[in-house]
Formats: structure tokens, sequence, C-alpha cells
């Protein structure tokens, strides 16, 4: 997968992914990938979904930077601010949950030493899965 979004391939991914985050104040975060598995050097693409599970409002159009991602506990993005899942200059649609919004930009990470890498996603007190990506020699 290229880290152009294509969203009916993100959200049948995310429909089929068994490990979503979990559920917070009628949000849920969820970091996803199709290559779990990876070889030493190969880039893998990260996925991200902030899924409204009650009545918010869900600002689905983008895609929208990423902030407030880590791997292995270390921080990757910009933190996150306060105005993540309702941006401040949005102008575009908008659904009432529940809903999710895959619509943000992919996230690619390259490894150079096998591992099990865990990747998480953060915004204020919501917190996502932790995506376990296994690098392989």
């Amino acid at each position: 997968m290229s880290t152009e979004l294509d969203l009916d391939a993100a959200k049948a991914a995310y429909a089929r992914w068994p490990d979503k985050g979990p559920e917070r104040d009628g949000w849920r975060l969820t970091v996803f990938t199709e290559q779990p598995v990876a070889s030493v050097g190969e880039d893998v693409v990260v996925l991200h979904a902030a899924e409204a599970t009650t009545g918010h409002d869900v600002y689905v159009m983008g895609p929208k930077p990423v902030r407030g991602e880590s791997v292995d506990g270390q921080p990757t993005t910009p933190p996150a601010t306060q105005y993540e899942l309702a941006p401040l200059d949005y102008d575009g649609k908008v659904l009432k949950g529940p809903a999710a919004d895959l619509n943000f930009e992919p996230t690619r990470y390259t490894f150079d030493e096998p591992d099990i890498h865990v990747v998480t996603w953060e915004i204020g007190d919501l917190r996502s899965n932790e995506l376990r990506i296994d690098v392989r020699g």
C-alpha cells in the first residue's frame, strides 16, 4: 500500500481489523496496517481511524495530519491538540456518530532491526490500541 490514502481499502481493512482501540467517552482510536509482519528495511504504512461510537460530530474530510503518534514509546509526530477531532479551520462534511473517520494521512515507518515494534496514537485522554509490527531479519 502506498502512503496515498485509498479510503475504500482503508474502510475495508478497518472493518476486518480485530484489535480496535478501547472506547472512551463515545470515541475509539485505532491504528492498523495491512502488513503487521515486515522485513528489516521494508516500509510499513500505518492507517488511523477515529470512530464516534455515540452521537458525536465526526469531521470526515481530509486527509488530516496525524498528531500524537508514538513508536516504541517515542513520539514520531507532533503532539496532539485538543482540536484533532474537531478542527477549528474545518470546512467540510460532518457526520453524526456513530461513524468512523479514516481520512487521516497514513504514517510510514522503516525499521532497521528485527523486533516487535509498537505503534500507538493518543489524543487527550483517548489512547488507541497497540499496533504490534513484527519486523523480521
